[in-house]
């Protein structure tokens, strides 16, 4: 298990490989130093089981899978990201649903959106969020921002998503800082 600064352990995965021949692609964040990245398509479903194996294995100790066992609830795993990096689409191949709404701009999701998938017998509760603007002070952005906050303080473990054909932005570094304050575990999905 590779862990950031902070301790808190992170899994590397990269999103939008939709052709295999775009798997180098995922090599970009190998320089990130937090291990060898997962390609991933979202959309195809391309390594999504793969991913919630890899949730799964750095979850067996925590508080999370003790709830699960003793019966208490499922695990909850949010997705975050930046606006239009996939996150509706990872939820709905997670979840195996089409529950929520896709597009090719940035803003449809707005409000936390909840979803049911399980690995094995496992169960596991996904909250689906919409474009996260942490440096929003008012209006709609601001609304979505606290969205997502509420989600991080809800989750057992966090899935920051980001677009690997167009590497790290300078919103996503604003993301990361709040997620490493958080201390939940992040799975890093590029």
């Amino acid at each position: 298990v590779f862990r950031a600064a902070s301790g808190t352990p992170v899994l590397v995965i990269a999103n939008k490989i939709d052709d295999p021949s775009q798997e180098l692609l995922a090599l970009e964040f190998h320089r990130l130093g937090l291990g060898d990245p997962l390609p991933l398509s979202g959309m195809h479903g391309h390594n999504t089981g793969d991913l919630l194996d890899e949730v799964v294995a750095r979850l067996e100790e925590s508080e999370a899978v003790r709830r699960h066992v003793t019966g208490d609830e499922a695990i909850r795993v949010a997705i975050l990201g930046r606006p239009n990096v996939g996150k509706s689409t990872l939820f709905n191949r997670l979840t195996r649903s089409r529950a929520a709404l896709v597009a090719d701009f940035p803003g449809l999701t707005r409000d936390r959106h909840y979803g049911r998938a399980r690995v094995g017998e496992l169960p596991f509760l996904v909250v689906d969020t919409g474009g996260f603007e942490p440096v929003a002070k008012e209006g709609i952005l601001y609304e979505m921002a606290r969205q997502t906050r509420q989600a991080i303080a809800e989750a057992d473990v966090v899935v920051f998503l980001v677009d690997a054909r167009q590497g790290l932005t300078d919103q996503d570094r604003n993301i990361a800082d709040l997620l490493r304050r958080s201390g939940r575990p992040i799975v890093l999905a590029a």
